[in-house]
């Protein structure tokens, strides 16, 4: 089961490096310790890292850890606690990032 698990987390991750995804921030929040301001940003995770771009522009490159959920994300949406973004749920996934 562990195996299996484990598996399915990687392809999740290796779907996620392959197609990237949007996310829009409506107030200025914190990644990594990179202030981001209001607007859309494309990420990916490259093995434990979560790479932020502005368009073509590199924004922080941010340690993570991958979960897997029960169930698809309908959106993508992200977590915040004392204006730091803690994790990223990928919409149409089970994937969920959380920021280290």
């Amino acid at each position: 089961m562990k195996k299996l698990t484990t598996v399915l987390l990687a392809f999740g991750v290796l779907t996620l490096n392959a197609f990237g995804a949007g996310l829009t921030v409506t107030a200025p929040i914190s990644a990594g310790g990179t202030q981001l301001k209001p607007g859309a940003y494309k990420f990916e995770v490259k093995g434990d890292k979560l790479v932020l771009k502005d368009g073509k522009t590199l924004i922080a490159e941010v340690p993570v850890a991958t979960e897997t959920a029960a169930k698809k994300y309908a959106d993508t949406t992200y977590e915040s606690s004392d204006g730091k973004i803690t994790a990223i749920r990928v919409g149409g996934t089970t994937t969920r990032i959380v920021i280290k």
